[in-house]
């Protein structure tokens, strides 16, 4: 009996249906399992059923999950930053995302 294929065997990388370069493949928010493809021009592209997979995962907290993800892969990549200067504050505000496309476009690009 022949082993079932592997998952790697059946990935694909596609090419953007815009601009037609081949996309790269990324777990959204580095730990939900939900694969998707990303074009460095026009985005990410989700197939059949991968939205509401990415909205199970945030809802289930997964954002929280997969910041600290990062972060704890960012503090083993990285040398320790320098020492904090003294320096005012700009009085910069952050902008709170107010829509669902905010809401994906700060997880994944900030």
């Amino acid at each position: 009996m022949p082993a079932p294929a592997s998952r790697e065997s059946d990935v694909r990388y596609r090419e953007c249906p815009r601009c037609r370069e081949v996309m790269n493949r990324r777990n959204f928010g580095t730990i939900s399992g939900v694969i998707v493809d990303e074009c460095r021009h026009h985005g990410l592209f989700l197939d059949a059923g991968e939205l509401e997979e990415v909205e199970a995962f945030l809802r289930a907290g997964g954002r929280a999950v997969g910041e600290a993800a990062r972060g704890r892969a960012a503090a083993r990549s990285m040398p320790p930053p320098p020492p904090q200067l003294e320096t005012p504050r700009t009085g910069r505000q952050e902008v709170v995302a107010e829509t669902a496309v905010d809401f994906l476009w700060n997880l994944l690009f900030r």
